[in-house]
């Protein structure tokens, strides 16, 4: 049996459960407190968020369309309402494909999709970039560039997609593009070659006259530095010392340098360079201007060489012409004097000796006669091949058994005039020079045909061809100067070809030397035609060669 409480105790009993009630109130309630104070504290900083989250998609230059996974617009920033014209209110929470922003386009099947869609309906991650049309509510479009990403908030997938509308930056690029070919048109109009370089000197344009002058296209230069595509080898670190410093000291600089083209000749240009300011920093483009004074050399060149070619031959002349006479009284004088003399005097082999040495002054004087345009000369009608045929034995005597001579005459062709023994002399002289190149062994052809020398105008060409002879052309070049080291062993005046060129030219003829590989070498002579060939006459072409 339970001991029963006293009134007392029961009140005791009664207060603690009341405070224990108390105290389980009071916790439960802070902690609902604390919980309440809590989610009050993320809802604001959610509040907060979604406000921040907001300001920044409107303040976002690009238009923004967050979409969720089944299509409906969950955000349409202020810029994508500009851009479209469309209302947030208008398009948030309603599907996407109710509203047309973007024409259709070809994808790469060639079907024709909305980029939006597409991006909404593909299921492999990561970001899709393609270029469309933008339509406005109004129904103008505007070239637009799309990037869509996918992304996940919490368990839902969302698709966001950034609109940047191109209109400025296509006319901006139209606008380069047509600020660019103006000045590719300015610069393909200027004669002068113009090319810009970048700080480093490679080529990033060349104009027409640059191009022709170079025989390069734009894409075989661009991106090759100048000094190692253009100067020859001795001329490219000069070239590329003055591009420093004119780049070091930012004037203009002028300096001249040999150009090679594409074909391998070399042409002398003079250029003008400048460095172009790049905004407020250092230099970042070189424009190099030239001028191709190659031909205005040349003819500067051979003005002078002309100028002293003509006084060479008034001085030749004239002592040609003082020596003749005393030579010619020496000459009759030893004559006189060794017919006096007794086949045995001692003196006579003196004489002799005295003798021959005024012949070779004599021919010496011929020479210089013939080289200075004195001679006397007793010009008439011939046929070239009559002469080349009559001097066929001597000609042979003279090379020697080792060259073979071969003719290969135009069975007609007309008369020139011309002193037949001065042509033979010069025929001559060409052939021993051949000989001498060749060694003494090889092989000389002599051909003549009528060619056309120019406007109402025919001439005979007598040809001495060495087919297996190959020279340089400075050597052709040289080859008719008086005293030129290419001399050959018959030639005891130096002036054996000199002479040659002398005397055709004082014959209203003329002479040159080429040579080419695989072809050989050409001495060729052009005789203006005077009497044309008769109809009647129908020689054969004569040829004959000795093994």
């Amino acid at each position: 049996m339970q001991p029963e409480l006293n009134p007392q105790e029961l009140l005791d009993l009664a207060l603690f459960v009341s405070m224990v009630l108390t105290i389980l109130v009071l916790v439960l309630l802070a902690a609902y407190l604390r919980h309440r104070s809590a989610r009050v504290r993320a809802e604001r900083a959610m509040d907060r968020s979604e406000s921040y989250l907001e300001a920044i998609l409107d303040a976002a230059v690009p238009g923004i369309i967050v979409v969720t996974q089944d299509g409906v617009v969950d955000a349409f920033n202020l810029a994508a309402e500009r851009m479209f014209g469309y209302g947030a209110f208008e398009i948030i929470g309603r599907k996407i494909s109710t509203y047309k922003l973007f024409a259709a386009h070809a994808g790469n099947g060639g079907e024709s999709t909305d980029p939006f869609g597409s991006a909404i309906s593909s299921t492999a991650n990561g970001a899709v970039g393609v270029q469309a049309l933008g339509c406005r509510r109004n129904g103008t479009t505007f070239p637009a560039e799309l990037f869509v990403s996918e992304g996940r908030v919490g368990h839902r997938s969302i698709l966001v997609g950034v609109v940047q509308d191109l209109t400025a930056r296509n006319k901006a690029e139209e606008a380069v593009r047509e600020d660019t070919a103006q000045a590719e048109a300015v610069l393909d109009s200027i004669e002068a070659i113009v090319l810009l370089l970048d700080a480093d000197g490679k080529v990033r344009h060349i104009n027409r006259a640059g191009r022709q002058a170079t025989g390069y296209s734009p894409e075989e230069v661009q991106g090759s530095f100048f000094w190692d595509l253009f100067p020859v080898q001795a001329d490219a670190a000069k070239t590329r010392e003055h591009m420093g410093e004119a780049a070091g000291r930012d004037v203009p600089r002028n300096f001249e340098s040999d150009w090679l083209t594409k074909d391998h000749r070399i042409r002398r240009i003079v250029w003008r360079l400048a460095w172009l300011p790049g905004g407020e920093g250092p230099a970042r483009r070189l424009i190099i201007a030239g001028t191709d004074i190659t031909d205005h050399v040349q003819r500067s060149e051979q003005a002078a060489v002309a100028r002293v070619t003509a006084a060479l031959e008034g001085f030749a002349d004239a002592v040609a012409l003082r020596l003749t006479d005393p030579l010619t009284a020496a000459s009759g004088y030893a004559e006189l004097v060794l017919a006096c003399m007794a086949k045995d005097d001692a003196a006579r082999k003196d004489i002799a000796e005295i003798q021959q040495a005024t012949a070779k002054a004599a021919a010496l004087a011929r020479d210089l006669q013939a080289y200075g345009r004195g001679q006397i000369l007793v010009p008439r009608l011939v046929d070239v091949n009559a002469v080349l045929t009559g001097m066929e034995g001597s000609l042979r005597r003279m090379l020697g058994g080792g060259i073979g001579l071969e003719y290969m005459l135009a069975p007609a062709i007309g008369r020139v005039r011309i002193d037949p023994e001065g042509l033979a002399r010069a025929i001559e002289r060409l052939a021993g020079f051949m000989a001498e190149r060749l060694g003494g062994a090889g092989r000389i052809v002599i051909r003549t045909l009528e060619v056309q020398g120019g406007p109402g105008a025919v001439c005979v060409m007598v040809a001495v061809v060495a087919p297996d002879l190959e020279m340089l052309p400075e050597v052709c070049e040289r080859s008719f100067r008086p005293f030129a080291a290419e001399s050959f062993a018959g030639d005891e005046t130096g002036l054996a070809m000199a002479a040659v060129h002398g005397f055709l030219r004082q014959s209203g003829a003329d002479v040159h030397a080429t040579s080419r590989p695989g072809s050989g070498t050409r001495l060729e002579v052009y005789l203006p035609r005077i009497d044309p060939a008769p109809q009647s006459r129908t020689s054969a072409i004569y040829s004959k060669a000795e093994d």
